[in-house]
């Protein structure tokens, strides 16, 4: 099951199968079409990869609705849909949820400075952190049951 929130670029997969494309925009609870595509099946693997941020700001000058649309898409996003499809995941031999994340959003990295020459969104980076606790804390509630992780795609672009 491949979600994108366009088809501008088709997904292609190849000899895959057991895939099918369905868009989703997760800032609202799954679909019909979705969950019509699913059915009663399950769900080997789950990807979450949504991404929003909002312009880079000095503090005094954050909107706080940019914050608040990138939790609903980074964070409340992964999260309708894992529990939309829990079900379907719990049914398979081995789930695992993948949380497409950023170092951005490693508190750690932040408090060292290790990425203080990137003028990124408050936005992104609060909404990415959340969305690390959101994998940590389905991971223990999970556990034995599906494999949760938080996987950083590497540096993209120069």
């Amino acid at each position: 099951m491949g979600g994108c929130r366009s088809h501008a670029h088709p997904i292609t997969w190849a000899g895959r199968q057991h895939v099918t494309a369905v868009t989703q925009d997760v800032r609202h609870q799954p679909s019909d079409e979705l969950l019509s595509a699913i059915g009663g099946r399950s769900v080997d693997v789950l990807i979450n990869n949504a991404a929003q941020g909002a312009q880079h700001a000095e503090p005094g000058d954050i909107a706080a609705e940019g914050v608040l649309n990138a939790v609903d898409v980074n964070v409340a996003g992964p999260l309708r849909m894992v529990q939309a499809i829990l079900p379907n995941l719990l049914a398979a031999p081995d789930p695992v949820i993948i949380n497409v994340t950023s170092r951005l959003g490693s508190m750690a990295a932040q408090a060292r400075g290790d990425y203080s020459e990137l003028s990124t969104s408050y936005a992104y980076k609060i909404s990415k952190a959340a969305q690390n606790m959101l994998t940590i804390s389905l991971a223990h509630d999970l556990a034995g049951r599906v494999r949760c992780w938080a996987v950083h795609p590497g540096k993209l672009g120069h």
